[in-house]
């Protein structure tokens, strides 16, 4: 089997410690995982957290297999923008796949499919940093986990940055277009619902869909069962 690397890359208001639980299987495969860590307490910017990937980028001596998760997903479409020739594939889970010049913002006010995050965002407006309401995170992330895996998530959630979710994605054809990408659509996902998930990547070209009978969070519902689907998507 051919040795491959994927970087994984978390959603907002998660960490890195979110893949703890695929890691294992995907190494134990003999493949190398690298989950890099985005964390922030400022309202900084997309570009910031590209940057930061990109750094990882730039030391890889082999294409690698970007995985984004929700926001990741935005984060790995503009990396792969500036740094193709670093990037084999791109996947995305339940990941946020837009259109040139498109932002998550726009984005969901054009598509205008409601969700428990939309519903239920507190935004500081001093800071830029944002939260979710409390009472609906458990309904929102983790309505498949198990009250012991809603508590370890709950317990490592932090604010998220807006601007983010304000900034516009810049690919192009050239690019970001010229590289195989693959969505692992959530079917029972509540903070990007499954026909939001369909109507963004139905906009793009060179792209494979899997489905996964699961909430937002399968590397903490599903983990083996998400790992194969990666090394699925990878084959």
């Amino acid at each position: 089997m051919e040795r491959k690397v994927f970087i994984l890359v978390h959603g907002a208001w998660h960490g890195a410690w979110c893949w703890q639980r695929v890691i294992p299987y995907m190494q134990q495969q003999g493949h190398e995982v690298v989950c890099p860590d985005l964390r922030v307490t400022t309202n900084i910017s997309l570009e910031y957290y590209v940057q930061e990937l990109g750094k990882i980028l730039e030391s890889v001596s082999t294409p690698v297999i970007l995985v984004g998760h929700s926001l990741g997903g935005l984060i790995i479409s503009q990396a792969a923008e500036y740094w193709p020739t670093k990037v084999k594939q791109l996947i995305y889970i339940a990941g946020f796949v837009l259109k040139n010049k498109h932002s998550i913002l726009n984005t969901i006010q054009q598509i205008a499919i409601p969700s428990l995050v939309d519903t239920n965002l507190i935004v500081d407006q001093a800071t830029g940093m944002t939260r979710l309401n409390e009472a609906a995170i458990s309904a929102c992330f983790y309505n498949d986990c198990s009250n012991v895996d809603i508590d370890w998530g709950k317990a490592q959630l932090v604010e998220q940055p807006l601007q983010p979710m304000l900034d516009e994605v810049q690919i192009s054809p050239e690019k970001y277009g010229m590289i195989p990408k693959i969505y692992i659509e959530l079917l029972h996902d509540n903070a990007i619902l499954p026909l939001f998930q369909q109507k963004m990547y139905s906009t793009q070209s060179n792209m494979r869909v899997l489905s996964m009978a699961s909430g937002h969070c399968p590397f903490i519902s599903q983990p083996h069962i998400l790992a194969n689907y990666l090394l699925e998507a990878a084959n």
